[in-house]
């Protein structure tokens, strides 16, 4: 690597829609990724606190995602910016297109 060089360590996705109920905007995070040797050193805590920064600014009223239930360290992380965990259990499904 050069010295000067960028290296990205983690990103999100986030869709952002209108809500059919209210004036405001809804998003859904679909996608959240740290570089397994930055985690658990503020990557994704900084990036979660970016989000909810613009998604406020872009008048976001709710942002909502999912984990999988054993996956305990992304649920401490959403704990901690804030994030209120639901008691209802989701099934996924897909549709092979293909």
């Amino acid at each position: 690597r050069c010295e000067n060089e960028q290296v990205i360590i983690a990103y999100a996705l986030v869709y952002r829609f209108p809500s059919l109920y209210d004036n405001n905007y809804l998003a859904y995070l679909y996608d959240i990724e740290v570089l397994a040797e930055h985690r658990r050193k503020g990557a994704g805590r900084l990036l979660m606190e970016s989000i909810c920064q613009q998604l406020k600014a872009d008048q976001v009223s709710e942002l909502w995602l999912g984990t999988a239930t054993d996956n305990h360290a992304a649920q401490a992380l959403f704990h901690s910016c804030g994030g209120i965990k639901s008691n209802e259990t989701f099934n996924d499904f897909t549709f092979e297109l293909i």
